[in-house]
């Protein structure tokens, strides 16, 4: 019971505070410059932020994932398509002919599996789903490999 009596005192007792400080600053406004008033204005809700922007754009589906990258290199995902289910999007796929080739290059060199992975810099179970023609292709990655064997892999689906 005294909780909720001072409770109610508070409440009574900022709401005085309150009246009395709106009083005050009615009193003193009309004396202060516009631009001395304007520095203490809200900013204006109806101009969105880019961050309110990017915000706004998740809620509605229409993001985009940028993956920041240097260089001309463009990987770019737009999940409203991923998500819609009319579209159809394809994710290509490591070709068998690539793997075989990878395959062959690595047991020629001598290497195994967890050593080409060190020298190209990926988790060696990359090489074993390259290998095996699973996952998604990276040509990067092919290429790194193939700089790495001094050797050209032969890819049926590009023209000389």
């Amino acid at each position: 019971v005294k909780d909720s009596l001072r409770k109610g005192n508070t409440n009574k007792g900022n709401a005085m505070k309150q009246n009395k400080f709106d009083t005050a600053f009615d009193k003193y406004a009309g004396l202060l410059n516009k631009d001395y008033k304007d520095q203490f204005k809200k900013p204006d809700l109806g101009v969105n932020t880019k961050k309110q922007q990017v915000k706004d754009s998740l809620r509605k589906g229409n993001a985009v994932i940028v993956q920041k990258q240097t260089g001309n290199k463009h990987n770019q995902v737009n999940i409203a398509k991923a998500m819609d289910t009319e579209h159809e999007m394809v994710i290509k796929t490591v070709p068998k002919e690539i793997a075989t080739q990878v395959q062959q290059a690595r047991t020629s060199a001598g290497k195994t599996q967890d050593e080409l992975a060190k020298i190209v810099e990926v988790k060696m179970h990359v090489i074993q789903d390259l290998e095996k023609a699973e996952g998604p292709y990276d040509p990067a990655l092919i290429v790194r490999i193939e700089k790495a064997f001094k050797t050209t892999f032969t890819r049926s689906w590009k023209k000389k």
